[in-house]
């Protein structure tokens, strides 16, 4: 009754995350807040389609510190409809006491293995979770008991950006947590100037030999 969540973070030059956590399908950690739906399949699509569903989702990436472009509506819908043949949308959504979106978990279920990956699966860079400031911690967990309970056993972050809470993995959690530093792959080029001029003699030896 466990589900393992793979998770590694960016930051500065070394990612202080890259944990394996193994999540009870029940913990104290997990108090409901507000209402959290989840729609899959023609209900996630139907969902995404609406208008005022977009300009909520617009007003949460603005307001989600740690968000990426990979959270946008304009990735993620894209990403759906380019890969929808391989992957059905599930969506992971909250609303606050005034019916106000201050959550949201962008998923996609492959046809194949039903394998639970984040939209944009290996396209994109970061997997996050949108959320407002000072309820950040409260919907990741909300949202993977939620997960757990549907029945996925497995749900893999590649990498959280800069900034993200990852105050929700201590307590309880640490338990079941395992950190793995990375480093980030930066190559400094300073101006720019030493590959100008690589490339242009390069290009002059090119003219060269012709």
């Amino acid at each position: 009754n466990f589900m393992p969540v793979q998770i590694q973070s960016w930051k500065n030059s070394v990612v202080p995350l890259g944990i394996k956590t193994e999540i009870p399908a029940q913990s104290s950690d997990s108090v409901p807040t507000a209402a959290l739906s989840v729609y899959f399949d023609i209900d996630a699509e139907e969902v995404i389609a609406a208008p005022d569903f977009t300009l909520s989702w617009e007003s949460l990436f603005e307001r989600c510190p740690w968000a990426t472009v990979f959270q946008t509506p304009q990735f993620v819908c894209t990403w759906y409809q380019c890969y929808a043949d391989m992957y059905q949308p599930l969506l992971l959504v909250r609303l606050d006491s005034t019916g106000k979106l201050d959550g949201l978990l962008t998923l996609a279920v492959e046809r194949v293995t039903g394998q639970l990956v984040f939209a944009g699966s290996f396209q994109a860079e970061y997997h996050c979770w949108l959320a407002l400031p000072g309820d950040e911690q409260t919907f990741i967990i909300d949202a993977l008991f939620r997960l757990r309970r549907l029945g996925f056993p497995s749900l893999s972050f590649a990498y959280l950006p800069p900034e993200s809470p990852l105050q929700w993995l201590q307590r309880h959690w640490r338990h079941y947590a395992l950190i793995r530093p990375t480093r980030k792959p930066l190559m400094e080029i300073g101006n720019g100037e030493p590959i100008r001029e690589s490339l242009h003699k390069k290009s002059k030896k090119s003219f060269q030999t012709r």
